[in-house]
Protein backbone atom coordinates (compact mmCIF):
# COMPACT_ATOMS: atom_id res chain seq x y z
CA UNK A 1 0.00 0.00 0.00
CA UNK A 2 1.53 3.34 -0.78
CA UNK A 3 2.19 5.70 2.14
CA UNK A 4 0.28 8.63 1.20
CA UNK A 5 -3.03 6.32 1.43
CA UNK A 6 -1.87 4.23 4.28
CA UNK A 7 -2.21 7.68 6.05
CA UNK A 8 -5.30 8.35 5.22
CA UNK A 9 -7.05 5.30 6.03
CA UNK A 10 -4.87 5.58 9.48
CA UNK A 11 -6.30 9.20 9.87
CA UNK A 12 -2.69 10.21 10.03
CA UNK A 13 -2.32 14.13 9.51
CA UNK A 14 0.89 14.65 7.72
CA UNK A 15 2.29 12.02 5.45
CA UNK A 16 5.86 13.86 6.40
CA UNK A 17 5.65 11.96 9.29
CA UNK A 18 6.55 8.86 7.58
CA UNK A 19 9.21 10.18 5.71
CA UNK A 20 7.45 10.78 2.52
CA UNK A 21 6.98 14.25 1.24
CA UNK A 22 3.10 15.09 -0.62
CA UNK A 23 3.64 14.38 -4.46
CA UNK A 24 1.79 17.83 -6.10
CA UNK A 25 0.69 18.17 -9.60
CA UNK A 26 3.36 19.45 -11.90
CA UNK A 27 1.41 22.62 -12.15
CA UNK A 28 0.41 23.21 -8.43
CA UNK A 29 2.35 24.68 -5.78
CA UNK A 30 2.26 23.86 -1.97
CA UNK A 31 0.50 26.26 0.43
CA UNK A 32 3.16 28.59 1.95
CA UNK A 33 1.63 27.05 5.75
CA UNK A 34 1.40 23.68 7.17
CA UNK A 35 -2.50 24.46 8.78
CA UNK A 36 -4.89 22.24 7.68
CA UNK A 37 -8.56 22.98 5.79
CA UNK A 38 -10.79 23.39 5.42
CA UNK A 39 -10.79 27.15 5.20
CA UNK A 40 -12.93 30.08 4.53
CA UNK A 41 -12.58 33.45 3.52
CA UNK A 42 -14.20 36.63 6.09
CA UNK A 43 -16.00 39.52 5.30
CA UNK A 44 -12.71 41.39 4.44
CA UNK A 45 -11.44 38.60 2.56
CA UNK A 46 -9.30 37.10 5.71
CA UNK A 47 -8.65 33.13 5.72
CA UNK A 48 -9.69 31.27 8.89
CA UNK A 49 -9.03 28.04 9.41
CA UNK A 50 -8.79 25.91 12.69
CA UNK A 51 -6.29 23.59 14.60
CA UNK A 52 -7.30 21.46 17.46
CA UNK A 53 -7.84 24.38 20.03
CA UNK A 54 -7.92 27.54 17.92
CA UNK A 55 -9.27 29.76 15.32
CA UNK A 56 -6.40 30.45 12.61
CA UNK A 57 -6.89 34.06 10.87
CA UNK A 58 -4.59 35.44 8.47
CA UNK A 59 -5.08 38.77 6.50
CA UNK A 60 -2.12 38.14 3.96
CA UNK A 61 -3.18 35.00 2.71
CA UNK A 62 -1.39 32.74 4.43
CA UNK A 63 2.19 34.14 5.20
CA UNK A 64 0.81 34.88 9.02
CA UNK A 65 -1.66 33.83 11.51
CA UNK A 66 -2.93 34.75 14.58
CA UNK A 67 -4.13 32.27 16.62
CA UNK A 68 -8.05 32.93 18.94
CA UNK A 69 -9.18 30.28 21.28
CA UNK A 70 -11.90 28.19 20.17
CA UNK A 71 -12.83 27.41 23.87
CA UNK A 72 -13.10 29.11 27.28
CA UNK A 73 -11.95 25.67 28.71
CA UNK A 74 -9.97 24.22 26.57
CA UNK A 75 -8.91 20.80 28.41
CA UNK A 76 -12.70 19.45 27.39
CA UNK A 77 -12.03 19.63 23.74
CA UNK A 78 -9.67 19.01 21.14
CA UNK A 79 -10.89 19.33 17.57
CA UNK A 80 -10.32 16.56 15.39
CA UNK A 81 -9.00 16.66 11.68
CA UNK A 82 -12.34 15.43 10.59
CA UNK A 83 -13.89 19.19 10.42
CA UNK A 84 -16.11 20.90 8.61
CA UNK A 85 -16.00 25.48 9.19
CA UNK A 86 -18.59 27.52 6.86
CA UNK A 87 -19.74 30.82 6.29
CA UNK A 88 -23.52 31.78 5.99
CA UNK A 89 -24.55 34.23 3.79
CA UNK A 90 -25.69 36.27 6.82
CA UNK A 91 -21.98 36.10 7.93
CA UNK A 92 -22.34 33.44 10.69
CA UNK A 93 -19.36 30.98 10.69
CA UNK A 94 -19.91 27.71 11.88
CA UNK A 95 -17.86 24.75 12.76
CA UNK A 96 -18.66 21.04 13.84
CA UNK A 97 -15.92 18.40 14.80
CA UNK A 98 -15.19 15.33 16.93
CA UNK A 99 -14.14 15.95 20.22
CA UNK A 100 -11.25 13.79 20.98
CA UNK A 101 -11.21 14.66 24.35
CA UNK A 102 -14.33 12.57 25.49
CA UNK A 103 -13.58 9.30 22.32
CA UNK A 104 -13.88 6.14 23.60
CA UNK A 105 -12.79 3.10 21.33
CA UNK A 106 -12.08 -0.18 23.13
CA UNK A 107 -9.02 -1.78 22.57
CA UNK A 108 -8.09 -4.05 21.15
CA UNK A 109 -9.90 -2.88 17.62
CA UNK A 110 -12.58 -5.27 17.09
CA UNK A 111 -15.35 -3.32 15.94
CA UNK A 112 -18.47 -5.38 16.13
CA UNK A 113 -16.80 -8.12 17.94
CA UNK A 114 -18.72 -10.71 20.07
CA UNK A 115 -19.08 -9.09 23.45
CA UNK A 116 -19.59 -5.43 22.55
CA UNK A 117 -21.90 -2.82 22.54
CA UNK A 118 -22.04 -0.04 19.81
CA UNK A 119 -21.95 1.87 22.92
CA UNK A 120 -18.58 0.93 23.88
CA UNK A 121 -17.74 3.18 20.53
CA UNK A 122 -17.87 6.80 21.39
CA UNK A 123 -17.09 10.58 19.12
CA UNK A 124 -19.42 12.99 19.96
CA UNK A 125 -19.75 15.60 17.23
CA UNK A 126 -19.66 19.21 18.39
CA UNK A 127 -20.73 22.01 16.75
CA UNK A 128 -20.12 26.16 17.44
CA UNK A 129 -20.15 29.18 16.14
CA UNK A 130 -19.03 32.73 15.74
CA UNK A 131 -20.63 36.14 15.10
CA UNK A 132 -17.74 38.51 14.42
CA UNK A 133 -15.75 36.21 11.10
CA UNK A 134 -13.99 34.00 13.65
CA UNK A 135 -12.40 36.42 16.16
CA UNK A 136 -14.54 34.91 18.78
CA UNK A 137 -16.21 31.69 19.42
CA UNK A 138 -19.27 30.73 21.69
CA UNK A 139 -19.38 27.31 23.74
CA UNK A 140 -19.91 24.13 21.77
CA UNK A 141 -23.52 22.90 21.53
CA UNK A 142 -25.11 20.06 23.28
CA UNK A 143 -23.54 16.82 22.59
CA UNK A 144 -26.26 14.40 21.87
CA UNK A 145 -24.84 11.37 22.59
CA UNK A 146 -24.00 11.85 25.83
CA UNK A 147 -27.65 12.97 26.61
CA UNK A 148 -28.68 9.87 25.20
CA UNK A 149 -26.50 8.37 28.05
CA UNK A 150 -28.39 10.43 30.82
CA UNK A 151 -31.67 9.90 29.55
CA UNK A 152 -31.27 6.07 29.39
CA UNK A 153 -30.26 6.20 32.69
CA UNK A 154 -33.57 8.58 33.78
CA UNK A 155 -35.74 5.66 31.60
CA UNK A 156 -34.11 3.23 33.20
CA UNK A 157 -33.00 1.73 29.82
CA UNK A 158 -29.49 1.47 27.87
CA UNK A 159 -28.67 3.68 24.78
CA UNK A 160 -28.92 0.62 22.56
CA UNK A 161 -32.38 0.22 23.34
CA UNK A 162 -32.81 3.69 22.03
CA UNK A 163 -30.94 3.30 19.31
CA UNK A 164 -32.01 0.00 17.99
CA UNK A 165 -30.23 0.01 14.78
CA UNK A 166 -26.93 1.39 16.70
CA UNK A 167 -27.55 5.02 15.25
CA UNK A 168 -31.11 5.88 14.43
CA UNK A 169 -33.54 6.64 17.59
CA UNK A 170 -36.84 4.66 18.33
CA UNK A 171 -39.61 5.95 20.13
CA UNK A 172 -37.34 6.92 23.33
CA UNK A 173 -34.62 8.35 21.39
CA UNK A 174 -37.26 10.72 19.26
CA UNK A 175 -38.53 11.56 22.75
CA UNK A 176 -35.02 12.59 23.75
CA UNK A 177 -34.82 14.43 20.69
CA UNK A 178 -37.87 16.44 20.83
CA UNK A 179 -37.12 17.19 24.19
CA UNK A 180 -33.48 18.45 23.30
CA UNK A 181 -34.83 20.79 20.32
CA UNK A 182 -38.15 22.00 22.23
CA UNK A 183 -35.93 24.85 23.79
CA UNK A 184 -34.50 25.84 20.83
CA UNK A 185 -37.23 26.12 18.41
CA UNK A 186 -39.74 27.36 20.88
CA UNK A 187 -41.30 30.83 19.53
CA UNK A 188 -39.99 29.64 15.88
CA UNK A 189 -42.76 27.19 15.18
CA UNK A 190 -46.29 27.38 15.37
Amino acid sequence: MKPILLCLLLGIQSPPALGVAPVLHPKATALPFKHQGPFMNTADGAVVCMDAKNALLSKDEGLTWAGVPLFAVPEKFTVRIERALLRTREGVVISAWPNDVVRRMPQPFAWGAAGQSLTDWFLPTYVCRSLDDGKTWEPPLVDVRAAYETFAAEKKTTVDAMLPDGMHPGDLGHELVARLLAPVVEGDVQ
